[in-house]
């Protein structure tokens, strides 16, 4: 009974969490600052450190080293963007590497290619180990709140529209998601947001997955195939 009676007191105690307004980023993003490399031979560290130069100053549009790809991706929120075509490596941290990250990066890509995209926006990467924008839920396992931390944030405006979406390209078993998708929900798309320095501010949450069958109906919507990047088009 002791033990019930705490649980019941520490369920009670829970408040909930609430939207409270905005702020221009200042240090919330922070993990490009601490890429390190290692474990690398001196001619090698020369070389990769010369061809991210090469990118960043607009000498080359892309350059590759071992693993990596470097690219300059003129929206992403610094440059120059680096991924690895492979997970397993330890020479270079707090980059690209999960498979379906960078899946969703060859798809974006691709797509800006392909289409003129006529709104004004951005995009990073979120480092969940250093990075400071997290979406808080509420983890019904264990009866506390647990911040979801997507891996990607897009800003994008069109005249007065403004959206910020969170995008989380992921496998559809062991991610929460349902808990995820509803306390978002009641968060960032169930409250009352007031405009923000004249902008018409709204948001977003996908998740990115080539096969979406097993998804109930009712979160079915939060998810898309990699070629749906269509909020780059409507941020209304």
């Amino acid at each position: 009974m002791d033990f019930l009676l705490g649980k019941l007191i520490s369920h009670t105690d829970i408040k909930n969490k609430t939207f409270y307004g905005f702020k221009e980023l200042e240090d919330e993003i922070i993990h490009f600052k601490h890429i390190k490399i290692s474990n690398l031979a001196t001619e090698d560290v020369e070389l990769l450190n010369s061809e991210i130069e090469n990118v960043k100053t607009g000498k080359k549009n892309e350059a590759e080293f071992k693993e990596l790809k470097i690219k300059n991706i003129a929206k992403h929120y610094y440059l120059p963007l680096i991924y690895s075509r492979t997970e397993k490596m330890d020479y270079i941290n707090h980059i690209i590497v999960n498979e379906s990250e960078v899946k969703f990066i060859k798809a974006l890509e691709k797509y800006i290619n392909r289409e003129s995209v006529s709104a004004e926006w951005m995009f990073s990467k979120i480092d969940e180990t250093l990075d400071k924008i997290g979406i808080p839920y509420f983890y019904r396992k264990d009866n506390r709140y647990r911040k979801f931390f997507p891996d990607f944030i897009f800003w994008v405006k069109k005249e007065n529209d403004y959206k910020i979406i969170f995008i989380d390209p992921k496998g559809t078993s062991h991610t929460d998601y349902e808990n995820k998708i509803d306390d978002f929900k009641e968060l960032l798309l169930n409250s009352n947001i007031p405009p923000y320095k004249g902008l018409n501010i709204k948001f977003d949450l996908r998740f990115y997955n080539d096969d979406i069958s097993s998804i109930g109906e009712k979160y079915k919507k939060y998810w898309y195939t990699y070629e749906d990047f269509s909020f780059l088009e409507n941020p209304s």
